[in-house]
């Protein structure tokens, strides 16, 4: 008697299991532009998305499957459920769209496992993401060009200009396709470049395709320049420095570890790493403590103060200034839950305050328990990635992309994040992290990378030895 349940071999081709992977290029393809309404469009196919993948999987996941993606799958309902009840969201949007963008993030999610599981063709998947993010940012990054011209973040550097009484840096701002497909809006150039940069990490995926693999080399090749081109024809070069960590992981995998000719340089790579990643994660979370007990607690602001050092570390930097007032204002109990825009003056301005920050943007809008759910996913993501590398059958230059792509992502929103990129707004225009598609796209490559093949392989391979000797017996 097996005790594990088997997976429906017809589930695969079953009626919503064949809408879930035709959904899934819309859905994908919209959140990939950075355009507000195709990323509302997004979040609504990825509601209906959760609910078939969710009857798809029940079905047909084992036992041991779904105790391993149980707690994973927990988490990101307990993280959406905090976008439901956030403070902040809730005054600026209408109640609805923080169901839909909350399911939405559950859809993503449930949409990665089941790409993984089912589809078998994932070439179509991860050129349709990047080939439609690849159209949108070089019909904007045209569009810029045309309006201030090539480099013109460098050319521009303290030039202004009048609009509406008011003064604007012009190197600071490019026109992209947003709050409307017919019009282009000025835009922080921070957060059309966050789409042009996700775009190079598909290039270490070189790596590992053949060049008489023409069709998906040149393709890979043409996607990743545009996102090159981009940074580079605006002057934003900083933005190449984020591709350094992914082609250094892609040689280090190709290089040395699938040859793994030296089993103990491998093991003291992979010990310094882990060491490495530990620790900066311990300073960074005693950095974070340190901050909040120097934003609540007087006696250790005092004490912080009279030593010139701890001072400017804690208390007088570009980096910490905001990071101390929001951290101040979210321990307040009104804002638990986000920033309480409507608590005078206070709350406005600490939720205004221009900040380069994403954990800080989801600790503000969604407040403390939000934030730390969303570390555990990433901290789970980590430790699950490391698996899916080891231990999956899927084509190398997959795992390369996807390692990339959550790379780039949260290094370089770490530091270049901006919630309200519209130069000049109506209103608030906020674009929190569920209004980011990318952040939709992130949450589907975690869910992907939560289950491995390799088990199911070597099942496959253990019971063809097994047929294999029985047909020589016979």
């Amino acid at each position: 008697m097996e005790e594990e349940k088997k997976a429906n071999p017809n589930i695969k081709n079953s009626t919503a299991a064949i809408l879930a992977t035709f959904l899934s290029l819309e859905a994908l393809g919209f959140c990939a532009t950075g355009s507000n309404p195709l990323t509302l469009i997004g979040q609504v196919i990825f509601v209906i998305i959760a609910f078939l993948t969710f009857y798809v999987l029940f079905k047909s996941l084992s036992k041991k499957e779904i105790t391993r993606i149980a707690i994973p799958t927990l988490l990101v309902i307990t993280f959406a459920f905090f976008q439901i009840l956030s403070k902040t969201n809730n005054q600026i949007y209408p109640w609805y769209t923080n169901i839909i963008s909350a399911l939405a993030i559950v859809g993503a999610f449930l949409l990665g496992i089941f790409l993984n599981k089912y589809q078998d063709k994932k070439d179509y998947i991860f050129i349709a993401i990047f080939g439609i993010m690849a159209i949108f940012v070089f019909i904007n990054l045209i569009g810029t060009l045309f309006r201030y011209g090539f480099f013109h973040t460098l050319i521009y550097q303290n030039k202004y200009y009048f609009y509406n009484g008011q003064m604007y840096p012009l190197d600071k701002e490019v026109i992209m396709l947003t709050s409307s497909l017919l019009q282009m809006s000025e835009v922080s150039i921070t957060y059309y470049t966050l789409f042009a940069t996700l775009l190079t990490s598909i290039l270490p995926a070189l790596l590992f395709i053949k060049f008489n693999d023409k069709k998906r080399f040149y393709a890979v090749l043409i996607i990743g320049i545009i996102g090159l081109l981009a940074n580079i024809l605006l002057g934003n070069f900083i933005s190449l420095l984020y591709l350094i960590a992914p082609f250094l992981i892609g040689v280090y995998y190709k290089f040395i570890y699938l040859k793994k000719d030296n089993k103990k340089l491998l093991k003291k790579i992979n010990l310094g790493v882990t060491i490495v990643l530990v620790s900066v994660a311990s300073l960074a979370v005693i950095f974070v403590v340190l901050l909040g007990i120097n934003a609540t607690n007087n006696d250790f602001r005092n004490m912080v103060a009279n030593n010139p050092i701890l001072d400017r570390l804690f208390n007088n930097n570009r980096f910490v200034n905001v990071l101390n007032e929001a951290i101040y204002q979210i321990f307040n109990p009104r804002n638990i839950l986000g920033i309480d825009l409507t608590y005078g003056d206070i709350g406005e301005e600490t939720f205004l305050a221009k900040q380069p920050y994403f954990e800080l943007e989801v600790l503000r809008s969604n407040g403390i328990f939000a934030f730390l759910i969303l570390f555990f996913i990433v901290i789970f993501g980590i430790y699950r990635l490391r698996r899916y590398i080891e231990d999956s059958n899927d084509k190398d230059e997959y795992k390369m992309v996807i390692t990339s792509f959550l790379i780039m992502f949260f290094s370089y929103y770490s530091f270049h994040y901006d919630s309200f990129p519209l130069v000049h707004p109506l209103g608030y225009d906020y674009y929190g992290v569920f209004s980011n598609g990318a952040f939709y796209l992130v949450f589907m490559f975690i869910g992907y990378i939560l289950l491995t093949n390799k088990e199911d392989t070597s099942k496959k391979e253990v019971k063809e030895v097994e047929v294999k000797e029985n047909e020589q017996e016979i």
